[in-house]
């Protein structure tokens, strides 16, 4: 359908209508709104967007039961802003693709790391 490039960026694919979104250009983030629509609803849901209290949505796996493999940080989508983003921590980040043949190589390098750095609580090794 024509609405495709939108229902993908969006994740609304198979979502049954309507669907309320919110977009932050600037800030490049998604809000959907997931309570019954109302104009109470609404209302709320927009004012959180405006005032930055709105959760966005990713398109994330489920935060991991088991934070670190290996010494190594797990980080997804939902989490990247609390861990990833801490003024208070040096985070090393390797987006790790489990089909790529560098990453494969990179994997004990940062868990040695990993490892080097556990007690310095202001290093994340991700």
């Amino acid at each position: 359908t024509n609405a495709a490039p939108i229902t993908q960026f969006f994740g609304l694919e198979g979502m049954p209508s309507p669907v309320v979104l919110g977009f932050h250009m600037e800030a490049n983030k998604k809000y959907k709104m997931t309570d019954k629509i109302s104009a109470e609803t609404l209302k709320t849901f927009a004012e959180s967007v405006l005032d930055g209290t709105a959760k966005p949505d990713y398109k994330s796996a489920e935060i991991p039961e088991k934070p670190t493999e290996d010494g190594v940080t797990v980080v997804v989508g939902k989490q990247f802003d609390e861990i990833v983003l801490d003024e208070s921590k040096d985070v090393l980040l390797e987006v790790y693709a489990p089909w790529c043949g560098h990453c494969k190589q990179l994997a004990p390098i940062y868990t040695k790391l990993a490892k080097r750095f556990k007690s310095v609580d202001s290093v994340v090794i991700a």
